[in-house]
């Protein structure tokens, strides 16, 4: 249960986050996002992830695009999440490429093909989630539905959690709840945040 407190800090802070977005220009995000990208190859929990869930970016999220065609051309496994609308629930599903997403039933997001091989939580390594806004304590605001926080806290320790954000996107704290679940890390496109590990 969300106290009133907590639930209006978070609007807010999701309506803060949300204009320092729409304030980033189309180059701005795109030079980030390829810098984010390439902090996040460069680490030891990329590198050795060989099972990972990723996501498909609406068109202001940072674009992890490039790590997933990395992840894909070095022969990982990479899931998206397929959406449980019901039962608010993400399960990892495997591509074997960007063309093997398609349009989801709400919102505009991008989903695996019906029939695509689902992967069993425990054998992932990595999960990069994307989120509104972030703080160096781990602290993720997402869009208020609970799918991730559902997902995340579902995961046993072998899996990494890892946030990406433009810098925009962190603020000095975010509210949180005890179902909110705390990233390990968090990546912008100047720096890297290691929580935990």
């Amino acid at each position: 249960m969300v106290s009133p407190t907590v639930g209006i800090a978070k609007r807010e802070l999701r309506a803060r986050a949300r204009e320092a977005m729409a304030a980033l220009p189309a180059v701005r995000r795109a030079e980030a996002s390829r810098a984010a990208c390439g902090l996040v190859q460069q680490q030891e929990w990329f590198r050795r992830a060989m099972a990972m869930m990723v996501y498909a970016p609406l068109p202001m999220e940072l674009d992890i695009r490039p790590l997933v065609e990395s992840a894909l051309r070095a022969g990982r496994v990479v899931c998206m999440p397929r959406v449980g609308w019901e039962g608010r629930s993400l399960t990892p599903v495997a591509i074997q490429s960007l063309d093997d997403l398609v349009d989801g039933e709400r919102f505009g997001l991008k989903e695996p093909r019906p029939g695509a091989r689902v992967v069993a939580k425990d054998m992932l390594d990595l999960v990069i989630v994307p989120g509104l806004a972030f703080d160096a304590g781990g602290g993720r605001l997402g869009r208020g539905a609970g799918f991730y926080d559902r997902f995340l806290g579902s995961l046993g320790p072998r899996a990494v959690k890892v946030g990406v954000a433009y810098e925009a996107q962190v603020f000095p704290s975010v509210p949180t709840e005890l179902q909110d679940v705390r990233l390990d890390v968090v990546v912008t496109e100047s720096r890297i945040v290691t929580v935990k590990g």
